[in-house]
């Protein structure tokens, strides 16, 4: 009522200035003060792409920060320094302390965040790196495969492909994910596609490292193009819905990430919600075991390995 009969007074005298200054700034600068402490929790949380300053060559990955109860949890994952859980993560205001452990060191992080920015430092042992990040996007990315002409169709399709969880297969993948798709690459996929030191078998076969992809560049497309077949690629049956992932994990990360690098697609949390919906990451893979797998019964004596 105070309050009421003091604005009241300040209006019929005419001073508009003084009722800036004495009520409207003040509710102004508290409502600023609170917006930026909402905005501030809510924005830290979601997933961070990084970049650690390392030599000449970048370390990359992910940093995700999800709230659990009343407190945030982290994990960086990236397919060199792998995958770690932040230990004593604390968050003041917009600043941010973690440690997490690898190699045997503890590696120290510490930065601010700045809307959709974050810059701070990573320590461990005498050497102090950058690291920087920004927030993935959350707008929504749908992409029209409806002109793509694939060799098998729905009906097609093996029954364990139906309720695959393409999203969450993406997220986990890994320095682990990546060194599979490395032998299932060289073990097989070498010989038609090669590598920009060696010709394949099929001069018309996809060149990863240089040229533009005809049936989609991001993970879920190449996945389409492996599982139904498209043009001269045949559909890869015997692979499961984790190694094809492994494997394009591969061929993203060593031949377009760093040589075709307009063709490399950047997923992000926004891509990510739009993939198909499922609960299941398919049938287990078989044991990498290369030797058993080269037994071919009576046909040979001797398998001789030579170096």
């Amino acid at each position: 009522m105070i309050i009421r009969k003091e604005i009241v007074r300040i209006c019929n005298s005419g001073h508009f200035t003084e009722l800036l200054r004495v009520v409207i700034c003040p509710i102004l600068v508290f409502s600023m003060v609170f917006l930026h402490a909402c905005n501030s929790k809510q924005g830290i949380e979601g997933a961070w792409d990084f970049e650690i300053s390392f030599n000449e060559e970048p370390v990359l990955g992910t940093l995700k920060l999800e709230k659990e109860n009343d407190s945030i949890v982290g994990v960086i994952n990236s397919f060199l320094l792998g995958k770690m859980e932040l230990e004593n993560l604390k968050i003041t205001n917009d600043e941010l302390n973690a440690d997490f452990e690898k190699w045997g060191m503890i590696f120290f992080l510490n930065g601010t965040f700045e809307g959709n920015e974050f810059k701070g430092t990573l320590v461990v042992e005498d050497d102090k790196l950058i690291f920087t990040a920004t927030r993935q996007s959350n707008e929504p990315i749908i992409i029209d495969r409806s002109n793509i002409k694939y060799m098998l169709s729905d009906n097609d399709l093996q029954e364990t492909e139906l309720d695959i969880d393409h999203a969450g297969i993406i997220e986990e993948l890994d320095e682990e994910a990546l060194e599979r798709g490395s032998r299932i690459y060289n073990g097989n996929c070498i010989n038609c596609h090669g590598n920009p030191d060696m010709e394949g078998s099929l001069p018309n076969a996809h060149k990863f490292w240089k040229q533009p992809f005809k049936a989609g560049n991001d993970p879920f497309s190449m996945y389409q193009t492996i599982t139904r077949g498209y043009g001269a690629m045949a559909p890869q049956l015997r692979l499961t819905p984790q190694e094809k992932y492994d494997v394009i994990t591969y061929i993203r990360e060593a031949y377009v990430r760093g040589e075709n690098r307009d063709q490399y697609f950047k997923t992000t949390s926004g891509y990510l919600a739009n993939l198909p919906k499922g609960t299941s990451k398919g049938p287990a893979s078989e044991p990498d075991n290369p030797w058993s797998d080269q037994d071919y019964g009576n046909f040979f004596i001797n398998t001789y390995e030579l170096s």
